[in-house]
């Protein structure tokens, strides 16, 4: 099993520096590649997740979990 995380840089503000927005438009490319590939992507709001992708292996493995402590 692998699990990634990434920082979603795409829903702010534009960035002022060319440098920014190439690090914003390759960072999503890279999110975009990897969930692309994913069996299970879950965005992180708030401490609460949202699955975005695999949403009946997420349940699986959450009821195999147990509570978090």
């Amino acid at each position: 099993h692998l699990i990634l995380v990434s920082n979603e840089v795409g829903m702010g503000l534009v960035p002022p520096y060319p440098l920014g927005r190439a690090f914003r438009d390759l960072l999503g490319w890279a999110n975009r590649y990897m969930a692309e590939k994913a069996d299970i992507v879950l965005f992180i709001l708030a401490g609460i997740p949202l699955v975005l992708k695999g949403g009946d292996a997420y349940e699986g493995i959450m009821s195999k979990a147990g509570p978090c402590t």
